[in-house]
């Protein structure tokens, strides 16, 4: 035949990479893992590097946490006019939301992780999921030089909230749980009356011993300790008539520590946790079961200074007595390496415990 016929044919040589995998429950392997993009200049933007990993890639320390509900997001602007580079776009600003996503060009409270809702805008998902406030005890970003880092860090912190303390009534029980906390946060409302405030709290803490002062003894004759560390959270700072923060430290007579919040703002809430975190003196240890992945999500909270045999009683006392040996991932060591019962544990170690 003569004829001749005319199709269009679509064809695609090295289709981009979209660096992207939809895990189901219980398989996604990234633990211990560090993903690292680096532009290239191709269709798919970036070249990918996979490392191993003890530690976070950057330290999470000193940077500004941010405070997030069930299903929010929060806005985060680049300061000193810097941009990122994302996809062959620039942004100068991007979206952390609770559910485990960075987006760009507008935040997101999406909470179902499928491919679909991941496509819907410029994102990087690290820990898409349905997650809670809760399951994320810590939210922060750091702005560098060359990066900025964001972290989803799990700090469980009590935080019980307490009747207010009158002068003329204390609930029933009050002064029992005082007894039995780490730390007793004083909390003054900074647009009231702040000098009538301290007072109140003083007279009702310094009656019962509950402070940790020179007039304290620090355990009694059982040996139970009496004085609790103390610091003061400051509320309304946004409201607040000038220098009103200096006279209540004029007139505290006790060595506290002063930590000036608004919740309006979100002004002084990074450094609050970051407090409450030194105050408490914990360390938080992850378990590795033989031959199994460690349980990043609920780590033991220590005291600072704690040992394997420590970490092995917390976990169960009469299985303790029967620990064999221990390995560790983490800080002054190398990965896997045996250690004895009586090793000094460090901030996010990883311990592997075998019994007889």
């Amino acid at each position: 035949s003569n004829s001749i016929k005319v199709r269009s044919v679509i064809l695609t040589v090295n289709p981009p990479d979209y660096f992207t995998e939809l895990f189901d429950a219980g398989d996604n392997d990234l633990d211990f893992l560090s993903l690292t993009f680096s532009p290239d200049g191709s269709g798919a933007y970036y070249r990918a590097c996979l490392d191993g990993v003890s530690e976070f890639p950057t330290d999470p320390c000193g940077g500004t946490y941010v405070p997030l509900g069930d299903d929010d997001f929060a806005e985060v602007i680049l300061s000193d006019d810097v941009e990122v580079l994302f996809h062959g776009q620039y942004y100068d600003r991007f979206y952390i939301g609770s559910n485990g996503y960075i987006t760009f060009g507008q935040g997101d409270t999406e909470f179902e992780d499928t491919l679909e809702n991941h496509f819907n805008l410029p994102r990087i998902s690290a820990l898409f999921t349905d997650l809670t406030p809760s399951d994320i005890q810590s939210i922060s970003f750091k702005q560098l030089d060359d990066r900025v880092a964001v972290t989803f860090e799990d700090v469980p912190i009590q935080l019980i909230d307490m009747p207010p303390i009158t002068a003329d009534y204390i609930a029933p029980g009050q002064v029992g749980t005082y007894r039995n906390c780490d730390v007793i946060a004083i909390v003054i409302d900074l647009s009231a009356d702040v000098e009538q405030q301290l007072n109140i709290c003083l007279d009702f803490l310094e009656s019962r011993n509950l402070l940790i002062d020179s007039e304290t003894a620090t355990a009694d004759q059982q040996g139970n300790p009496l004085g609790k560390r103390t610091f003061c959270i400051c509320t309304k700072s946004d409201i607040a008539k000038p220098g009103v923060l200096e006279t209540l430290k004029q007139l505290c007579g006790h060595r506290f520590e002063f930590i000036e919040i608004s919740t309006e703002t979100s002004s002084g809430l990074d450094e609050l946790v970051s407090v409450l975190f030194r105050m408490l003196n914990i360390i938080r240890v992850y378990a590795k079961p033989p031959g199994k992945k460690p349980d990043m999500n609920e780590p033991f909270t220590l005291p600072a200074g704690s040992t394997v045999m420590d970490l092995a009683t917390a976990i169960h006392r009469e299985l303790a007595e029967k620990l064999k040996s221990a390995r560790i991932w983490g800080t002054g060591v190398y990965d896997g390496q045996n250690v004895q019962r009586n090793h000094v544990l460090n901030d996010k170690d990883v311990i592997e415990l075998h019994f007889n």
